[in-house]
């Protein structure tokens, strides 16, 4: 390992989901019907919600942004 980040995961409310599960189960229910955003391709937090598809055998659309939001 050459390093460690801190990540968060966040939804809209309007989902209706509070749990990794539950967000997982609606994806299964609903393929390539959700995006999400990550600071680009091949970043961390894309990785992330990849290897979270992957695991659970969903799809979810990948909408990659330019760079790291500025604070």
């Amino acid at each position: 390992m050459v390093a460690t980040q801190p990540s968060a995961l966040a939804v809209n409310a309007r989902l209706g989901v509070s749990t990794v599960a539950e967000l997982v189960e609606l994806l299964k229910r609903n393929p390539v019907k959700y995006n999400f955003g990550s600071i680009g391709n091949g970043s961390c937090p894309h990785l992330a919600m990849e290897a979270i598809a992957l695991k659970s055998g969903t799809q979810i659309v990948h909408v990659p942004y330019t760079s790291s939001p500025r604070r």
